[in-house]
């Protein structure tokens, strides 16, 4: 029954039923034969002996063609899917979850927007300060970081310390030798002789 199909396969279970209830009737009658007296119940399903024959005998006139429809359909069925390919052994395995662990990694490695904008701000403050050669107040020294201009140009840190210095700090030192003019930041004119030369005298 398990190649018969679904239609199949309930007229087969149905038929088997009817027929379990067909031997019953025949045991009733072999009983009433002996003298038995039957209940209610009983009578009910003797009364049904020609209708249960009746359906027992059209179902089999349908099971017929049925089981040659489902042959002729199992016949035509296309063949089976073949075998899915071979599972990836263990260390190829691992090597995938490791990837798939870096790249989720690297998807969820975001720096805060704090981060970000103290950078932006210390930048912007680095820039303005350098190109006006403006004095820093000490509440905003902590912006200028030695190492991140010390990279572009290595007299950076004593330059950036001579701008950081207050003007009432060294009074003799700003009265007696004129202030040079800051070139733009980031401008070929400050590793020239010429600029370097009298911001190198004002470090003695």
């Amino acid at each position: 029954e398990a190649n018969d199909g679904p239609t199949l396969s309930v007229v087969t279970k149905r038929l088997r039923a009817l027929r379990k209830k067909q031997n019953r009737i025949a045991q009733m009658e072999e009983a009433v034969a002996a003298g038995k007296t039957l209940n209610q119940e009983q009578k009910e399903v003797m009364r049904s002996k020609p209708t249960l024959a009746a359906v027992i005998d059209e179902l089999e006139r349908l099971r017929a063609p049925l089981a040659v429809a489902v042959a002729e359909e199992v016949s035509v069925a296309p063949a089976p899917a073949p075998a899915p390919a071979p599972e990836p052994s263990g260390s190829d395995s691992s090597v995938q979850d490791l990837l798939a662990l870096v790249y989720f990694g690297a998807l969820f490695d975001v720096k805060p927007q704090s981060d970000f904008i103290a950078t932006m701000v210390a930048r912007e403050h680095e820039r303005s300060s350098c190109i006006t050669y403006d004095c820093v107040g000490d509440d905003t020294v902590d912006l200028l970081v030695e190492g991140a201009t010390s990279t572009s140009c290595p007299l950076w840190p004593p330059l950036l310390r001579l701008a950081l210095l207050p003007r009432w700090a060294s009074p003799t030192a700003t009265r007696s030798r004129p202030v040079p003019t800051m070139p733009a930041y980031g401008s070929p004119a400050l590793t020239s002789p010429s600029t370097l030369a009298p911001l190198l005298l004002m470090l003695r």
